[in-house]
């Protein structure tokens, strides 16, 4: 968003069972989705999570799901009892502290944040924003692998 010089950022977990993590805003859609497809064929989407249930989040979940039938909404188990499954077009998968969400060859442990405000996060990252660039490290085991990630907006 130019006018605010807002970013907003999304991950693709490139795998057996893709995730996209932040479904971003609703009149994102057409953008990220065009992205993903540069990827990967985004009919194909396994998972959909995010770090906190808001609009820049979770605002495009529904056109997801819309586009890629297998797509299961991926929060915490409060999350989808009290928010989620009364919003999403398809149950979302509760995940409690410890739970890991395999995608194949990467595994998504489910950790707390310190924050309340925010909602567990399922990948673990570390950010180097210098010059625009965004590097995400998804932990698997004790060996810690690169993921296959976009960056849009």
């Amino acid at each position: 968003m130019p006018e605010f010089d807002l970013q907003f950022h999304h991950f693709l977990v490139r795998d057996e069972e893709p995730l996209l993590f932040h479904a971003g805003l609703k009149a994102m859609f057409p953008l990220l989705r065009d992205a993903a497809a540069t990827l990967i064929d985004p009919t194909q989407l396994r998972h959909i999570a995010w770090s906190h249930f808001e609009s820049d989040e979770i605002g495009g979940l529904n056109h997801w799901l819309e586009l890629a039938p297998l797509a299961q909404p991926v929060c915490t188990l409060v999350g989808k009892l009290v928010s989620v499954d009364d919003v999403a077009l398809r149950p979302a998968r509760g995940m409690a502290e410890g739970d890991v969400l395999s995608t194949g060859q990467y595994r998504q442990p489910s950790i707390s944040m310190p924050s309340p405000m925010q909602e567990r996060l399922l990948v673990r990252r570390s950010f180097d924003v210098s010059c625009n660039t965004i590097r995400s490290r998804v932990l698997t085991g004790v060996q810690e692998r690169p993921a296959c990630l976009w960056r849009c907006c």
